[in-house]
């Protein structure tokens, strides 16, 4: 069996954390091996199957395992998909300084991911799978950390220090959440529905297709679009519009851009479309209502 050292990871004596980017061709076998560092693996696309301490489970999309040093595992994937993860490499003692230092102040060792710098007996029995919105945020912090490490700017060691801390008290509360059975929401597609308007409402001037909100949301088109519908009473074009109209009423009220710049600044690159929508959902132009407001 294989043992991966520190240096098979690029894992300085300085800085003894690594993160690397991982895609895995379909059927690919990567035997069971140990190694003398944690491993936090997550999975951002694709299935496949891990074996850990004996037992097989999936690996699927959003799914967070943590492997301790000396602790075995493998995995293969799936004949008719791919798997492409993050893999995030380090000894502990790359964030035990500024842990016990920030516990001295709070509550920081009840973080339940953070006892991997706290403690050697620490016990992760399973997997964390994280919901969509969850997988967005991981996302961003892990790229964030890659992209640090890449570049190597001023401070990038503290930055990732910081950003690293976020993600594992991130984890620990979807644990405790796990855990405690709190996001076991009576519908939780109605959950995700909610999350997904939100995030519509923040970001409504981009131009995101059906497509991809239902992919954010982990269901199919017709389905997004039915319990969409049943949670909004619209459509997602429609609530997105909708906002977007607000949003111009608000520049149209208080600002001297001209309507077409308004248009695209909330989102609208036709003129044409931006003036036929406004009046639908207002019933005047926007000069119209512009002149009312002067």
């Amino acid at each position: 069996m294989k043992i991966y050292r520190n240096d098979d990871f690029s894992i300085g004596k300085e800085f003894p954390f690594n993160i690397v980017s991982c895609n895995h061709k379909a059927g690919e076998v990567y035997e069971v091996h140990s190694h003398e560092f944690v491993e936090l693996i997550y999975v951002k696309s694709g299935n496949g199957f891990h074996t850990y301490k004996g037992i097989t489970s999936t690996l699927n999309q959003g799914d967070v395992f943590v492997i301790k040093p000396g602790e075995t595992h493998g995995y293969q994937i799936d004949q008719d998909s791919h798997l492409s993860t993050y893999l995030l490499v380090f000894q502990p003692e790359i964030l035990q300084r500024e842990l016990e230092v920030l516990s001295e102040i709070t509550a920081f060792i009840d973080f339940f991911y953070l006892q991997i710098f706290f403690q050697n007996d620490y016990e992760f029995k399973s997997k964390l799978v994280l919901t969509p919105l969850e997988q967005i945020k991981m996302n961003m912090l892990l790229k964030s950390i890659q992209e640090e490490l890449i570049k190597r700017d001023l401070g990038y060691q503290l930055l990732i220090k910081t950003r690293l801390i976020e993600m594992f008290i991130t984890l620990s509360r979807i644990y405790e959440k796990v855990k405690l059975k709190a996001n076991f929401h009576p519908d939780e597609d109605s959950l995700i529905i909610e999350r997904i308007a939100d995030f519509i409402e923040n970001q409504y001037a981009k131009s995101i297709s059906l497509e991809q909100i239902s992919q954010l949301a982990g269901m199919s088109k017709s389905t997004f679009t039915t319990k969409f519908k049943l949670h909004t009473g619209t459509n997602f074009i429609d609530y997105r519009n909708n906002i977007r109209i607000k949003a111009s009423e608000h520049l149209l009220k208080t600002s001297k851009m001209k309507i077409i710049d308004i248009a695209n600044q909330v989102g609208f690159a036709d003129i044409s479309n931006f003036n036929k929508y406004f009046k639908r959902a207002v019933g005047i132009s926007p000069g119209e209502f512009r002149k009312r407001y002067k």
